[in-house]
């Protein structure tokens, strides 16, 4: 009977392996060459934008470099969606915990995708406001993270309500 035991433990978790690993949600294989290309990944893109704000940081997810690289890829040539990193709250924020760009990135892409309008017009203060949201969101519940006074600033805003109109009136002004 122990036996039995043993087997049905090591086909449940060789089971559960597979599982987890057919669940990636970066795609096996793609490739970012045509406009064409970057259309056919949006879904993929959100998904793995979704399973980032889910995931934790550290050494023991092996999964989370490959949806960075992901994200990070489509991106870079992406013809619908360009983020602009010139914000020196983002680039003092990367000092203390550079994970949270990704967040940022990804608020902001999803946002994208979700409120474009037909002619790809985007009110990038709108998602702007949706990368800091994430972000915020990643530091609240992410435990490896470092203790950033200009994070704690954002969410003190948001918590009160006002973290749109800074984005709207702060931002602008640079």
């Amino acid at each position: 009977m122990r036996g039995i035991s043993y087997l049905f433990i090591i086909f449940s978790l060789t089971i559960s392996s597979a599982a987890f690993a057919q669940m990636s949600p970066v795609p096996n294989s793609y490739s970012l060459k045509t406009p064409d290309d970057y259309k056919k990944y949006e879904r993929d893109v959100v998904n793995v934008i979704d399973w980032l704000e889910r995931t934790p940081w550290g050494p023991k997810n092996t999964e989370r470099p490959y949806a960075d690289a992901f994200l990070m890829a489509w991106l870079s040539g992406s013809p619908t969606v360009n983020i602009e990193l010139g914000d020196d709250i983002l680039l003092k924020i990367m000092e203390k915990n550079k994970d949270l760009l990704v967040s940022y990135m990804g608020g902001y892409t999803k946002y994208a995708l979700q409120n474009r309008q037909a002619d790809n017009a985007l009110d990038t203060n709108k998602a702007k406001l949706a990368g800091f949201k994430a972000l915020i969101a990643k530091y609240n519940t992410e435990k490896s993270r470092n203790k950033d006074k200009n994070v704690e600033m954002l969410a003190q805003l948001d918590s009160e309500g006002k973290l749109e109109e800074w984005v709207n009136t702060e931002l602008a002004k640079k």
